[in-house]
């Protein structure tokens, strides 16, 4: 699986995403491209249990920091997945530090 920090696509209405289920407010979001090598989703495993198809992952600040931290891989971090509703832009390129 090859993981892409942000991605030059956003997710689009219907898309699966995998979350850090921490609430909005912990900073900006950052979202992942994740896919296998022929371009196609991959498939996890959610904190459900349910087989899921995904290309997305989006982590709160908190846990991208924690991730970079610690080496732990993004997916480390997802705590739940949900459908994504909406074509806002939301993918946050810049990063102050």
């Amino acid at each position: 699986m090859a993981i892409k920090r942000f991605p030059d696509e956003q997710p689009r209405e219907g898309d699966i995403i995998l979350h850090c289920a921490h609430p909005y407010g912990r900073g900006p979001f950052r979202w992942y491209w994740v896919q296998e090598p022929d371009g196609g989703p991959t498939e996890v495993e959610a904190p459900t249990g349910v087989r899921l198809q995904v290309h997305w992952i989006a982590l709160c600040s908190d846990c991208e920091v924690e991730s970079m931290r610690t080496g732990r891989d993004v997916e480390a971090f997802v705590r739940g997945h949900r459908v994504w509703s909406g074509d806002a832009l939301v993918i946050q390129k810049d990063i102050v530090s």
